[in-house]
């Protein structure tokens, strides 16, 4: 655009009028505010725990919880232990042989406590090779009548009852047993099962992982088993997340999305623990890689500080979330049981994008579908971008190149704003590698530099939007729009690195971009203007904006207490 088209837009002396006033500023401040509340309640909507008077075959999360009590009064069972190999191994077989003496007469529950020996290398701890000798498992196996016993057809549900050291582990994972005790007792005191569920309650997970891996190498059940249920935590309490799914066989998650009451799921949460941001894993890995099963992983999250401590007791774990575990694992287990997927041959497609919005229901598409979601959705931002340029030339004599290349300049800025952010993440996590500080559980600091983004963002967004300048284009109303170009444009070109990367997470930018550019175009449809525009444009950002408070609040929930342990026997460094 030449310089006197630009006097012509923006005269000397002549204040441009600002397109957001300071009441505008206030109200969206405040319906941010509020939705921020309204997702931080999510996480304290909880079910109301049932207890005995429930029928029986619906999970009853009083007797679950006095399961819970059992097992952690026995204090600390370490894997060898007298507490973890006799006692604890006595409690559950004692609650088991109760269950089976109180089954329908539809259903039979055996019960063998397993005990093995082996080895196993450990690629993913350095290389370093696990042996083990004498460890013990619980089983229980659920056959309905007239079920189909014959071939690969079984649903394990797995847990483990040992702790680390100084731990009652009522949390980690106590409550798990406490949960499929009580699922156990449900599904047998029901109909007929269509196929066998067998139930594993291990004895030796915190010394790495080694009786899940002696029973699906070496039981005699193991050869049936299908498909596999994980039950874990680093946290008390709260909602559990579905964090890891597959590797294959996309149609758990699918039956997942639609049995659960109580969604909590997302391929965000599943790309982050798989990128070794969490030091940690759990027997999902070895049912995937020695067992060549598909399975989901569900953990607590809330309360973090209390995990591996002497404070993971079970007045911390509250029997409303055990009701919710246990109405969502005994629904998935009942809509595995009863249908035909157990019976399939293995389906080697990935897991789908998937992700439940603000706990209501999941989405998940597999990753055809997704992938033409996708270009979709970038198509409808070129439009949108398209729409804006004309109605730029139209109504303000501006080519389309001079709108883009405005619209670019702004995209720059909102670029160097996410470097200067990025710049300023990193130099804490630099600075604490640089002095050798080692944080609670973190051992390597530099994990930790996406966590200090956010506030490194917002303090630089502003800057480097100014640094970079605004031309005539990108001021009052008609900048307001650009900008909103701008952001689509960011959002898109971050979904196509998504895309191109295969991450499942980029369901996220999608979700922005599409909102935005939808809203956008509906508007010129409409033909809204100014103060209407902005409207729609703030409802295209309702549900964007909401899923990622919804996000960011679960990932600080469970980021932060493990951060800083104050439990801790001795207080940690960054104390």
């Amino acid at each position: 655009m030449k310089k006197s088209e630009q006097s012509e837009l923006v005269k000397e002396n002549v204040r441009v009028q600002s397109p957001l006033a300071v009441g505008w500023l206030l109200a969206g401040l405040a319906g941010s505010a509020a939705l921020l509340a309204a997702v931080a309640s999510i996480d304290q909507a909880l079910p109301a725990p049932l207890g005995r008077d429930a029928p029986p075959t619906r999970f009853q999360a009083l007797v679950a919880h006095e399961h819970l009590v059992n097992l952690t009064s026995i204090g600390p069972r370490v894997a060898g232990s007298y507490e973890n190999e006799v006692l604890a191994v006595g409690m559950l077989v004692a609650a088991i042989k109760h269950i089976a003496a109180h089954a329908s007469p539809h259903n039979h529950v055996e019960l063998d406590v397993h005990t093995a020996s082996g080895a196993f290398e450990l690629s993913f701890m350095d290389g370093m090779n696990n042996v083990y000798r004498g460890v013990q498992s619980v089983a229980a196996r659920v056959r309905g009548a007239g079920g189909r016993a014959r071939g690969r057809s079984a649903l394990l549900l797995n847990c483990h009852f040992d702790t680390v050291p100084d731990s009652p582990g009522a949390s980690d994972d106590g409550a798990g047993c406490a949960v499929l005790l009580d699922t156990l007792r449900a599904l047998a005191a029901g109909a007929p099962l269509r196929h066998d569920a067998v139930f594993l309650f291990n004895g030796a997970e915190e010394n790495i992982l080694q009786a899940s891996h002696a029973f699906i190498t070496q039981h005699k059940w193991a050869r049936d088993v299908r498909a596999f249920i994980n039950i874990e935590a680093c946290g008390a309490g709260g909602r559990e997340v579905l964090f890891q799914a597959g590797p294959h066989d996309p149609w758990l998650i699918e039956m997942y999305a639609g049995a659960v009451p109580h969604p909590f799921a997302s391929s965000l949460a599943q790309e982050m623990f798989e990128s070794g941001l969490i030091p940690a894993d759990t027997d999902f890995r070895i049912f995937r890689d020695f067992g060549k099963l598909s399975g989901v992983d569900l953990a607590w999250s809330s309360n973090g500080y209390v995990y591996h401590t002497r404070l993971d007791t079970p007045e911390r774990v509250p029997p409303a979330a055990l009701q919710r575990t246990g109405d969502n694992v005994l629904a998935l287990a009942h809509g595995l049981l009863s249908g035909e997927s157990l019976e399939s041959e293995p389906d080697e497609a990935r897991q789908p994008v998937f992700f439940d919005v603000l706990g209501l229901y999941v989405v998940a598409v597999r990753a055809p579908a997704a992938l033409l979601l996708a270009a979709a959705t970038l198509a409808l931002v070129l439009l949108k971008v398209h729409v804006s340029a004309t109605s730029a030339r139209d109504a303000l004599f501006v080519a389309r190149a001079a709108w883009w290349r405005a619209v670019a300049r702004a995209a720059l800025a909102g670029a160097g704003a996410l470097a200067c952010g990025v710049l300023a993440a990193a130099l804490p996590a630099l600075l604490l590698h640089a002095l050798g500080a080692r944080l609670a559980f973190y051992s390597c600091t530099l994990l930790l530099a996406p966590l200090y983004a956010l506030p490194a963002l917002a303090g630089t967004w502003a800057a480097a939007a100014r640094l970079w300048g605004a031309p005539a284009l990108l001021r009052g109303w008609r900048g307001a729009r650009a900008w909103h170009d701008a952001a689509a444009l960011g959002w898109a070109a971050l979904l196509l690195l998504c895309a191109l990367r295969g991450l499942r997470s980029g369901f996220l930018p999608a979700l922005w971009a599409a909102g935005g550019a939808g809203a956008d175009l509906l508007a010129g449809a409409l033909r809204l203007r100014d103060g209407r525009r902005a409207a729609l444009w703030a409802a295209g950002a309702a549900l964007p904006a909401a899923q990622t408070c919804y996000l960011a609040l679960g990932s600080l929930n469970m980021f932060v207490p493990l951060m800083g342990r104050a439990g801790a026997s001795a207080l940690p460094p960054d104390i």
